[in-house]
């Protein structure tokens, strides 16, 4: 059951401060779907400045505390004293559950905490909690941008080795398509992970190594890999309490998420991406308006725009068939991975195509 006051959350301006592209994706979706406006920041220091130069002030920020460059309790102290910026809400989010964690984040001021993998009614709730009942001046939320597929676009299959689906649908508000994004996403952003785990332990960079496993702790709770998120969980333990028993707890971590991330990649999965219908005529081609799609898009990139999914859907409409097939479905993976800046330079090549 939603909460009530979900109006509350309809065009309020949102931070998503996550490093994390599984998170970023949940995050965003769920709050697009309740009518926000979402901005997104990888780490610390570009929330930061997104913050210092936004064309309108945010409603409400959701920090993520374990970042690289800058992590969120960092961050949270800037805000609140540089920027000074006391009344905005900052929703510190983090798997680690300890209440020394919920201090840390009250000491550096942190409105409040949400524990990840979270459901969509507990992100809901708090924000409807902290976002004032005031009237927006932000346009409303274009419809159009709020990803709502049908179940037909997507393939999902009923089960996945390693993946409680039941668990995976629940967090997604049972969204399939979202999910089916999200265990993409988790398998290729995580490839050799484990592996980079234990050369990093080898190398004694135990904190590296914490660090990683807590990423896939909290990120494997939202696809619903329970056992790989205990695994992970095991190893961040046993290097915060400094046992003697890490080399078998990474072993075992190692062999849980290559489980995980090879039987997504088996799965019949389809997502929004790949599920995108080239055309294959051999109609009249219009150029011109081709060119003018490329413009549009290479500014929404530039911009990080989460509506570039929806041109460059007319654009893989116009081009397909015609020899950038390749490049499209290329260009089609790194929008769906968040990649602005590859997909940027995917995109130079389609522009060029073009003119040739």
């Amino acid at each position: 059951m939603m909460p009530e006051g979900l109006d509350r959350i309809k065009n309020a301006r949102i931070l998503v401060v996550e490093d994390s592209i599984v998170n970023q994706t949940l995050a965003r979706d769920l709050l697009l779907h309740a009518g926000a406006h979402v901005d997104l920041a990888g780490n610390g220091r570009e929330a930061i400045t997104a913050i210092r130069n936004a064309a309108e002030p945010y409603d409400a920020v959701l920090m993520d505390l374990q970042m690289p460059i800058m992590d969120g309790l960092e961050a949270t102290r800037i805000i609140r004293g540089e920027l000074a910026q006391d009344s905005l809400p900052i929703i510190a989010t983090t798997a680690n559950t300890e209440k020394r964690e919920q201090k840390l984040c009250r000491d550096v001021g942190a409105s409040d905490y949400l524990p990840k993998p979270f459901h969509i009614h507990e992100l809901y709730a708090i924000l409807i909690r902290w976002l004032k009942p005031v009237e927006r001046t932000s346009e409303a939320v274009d419809e159009s941008r709020i990803k709502q597929l049908a179940a037909d676009d997507v393939v999902l299959p009923v089960s996945v080795d390693g993946i409680d689906m039941k668990a995976g649908l629940a967090r997604t508000a049972q969204n399939r398509a979202l999910l089916a994004e999200l265990l993409v996403e988790f398998a290729n952003t995580n490839i050799g992970l484990g592996q980079e785990a234990d050369a990093a332990a080898a190398a004694g960079d135990l904190e590296r190594v914490r660090f990683l496993a807590h990423g896939i702790r909290s990120t494997a709770g939202t696809i619903g890999a329970e056992a790989l998120s205990g695994a992970a969980t095991a190893v961040e333990k046993e290097i915060v309490d400094g046992g003697d028993g890490l080399p078998a707890l990474l072993k075992q971590f190692g062999a849980a998420l290559e489980g995980v991330v090879s039987a997504i990649h088996s799965a019949d999965i389809v997502t929004r991406s790949s599920a995108v219908q080239l055309n294959t005529r051999s109609g009249d081609f219009d150029r011109e308006k081709a060119e003018r799609l490329v413009g549009i898009l290479q500014d929404m990139l530039d911009n990080q725009d989460l509506g570039a999914q929806q041109e460059f859907d007319k654009l893989a409409g116009m081009l397909g068939g015609r020899g950038h097939d390749d490049t499209l479905r290329e260009l089609g993976r790194n929008l769906e991975a968040l990649e602005f800046s590859n997909a940027r330079q995917i995109l130079a090549r389609v522009g060029k195509g073009i003119l040739d």
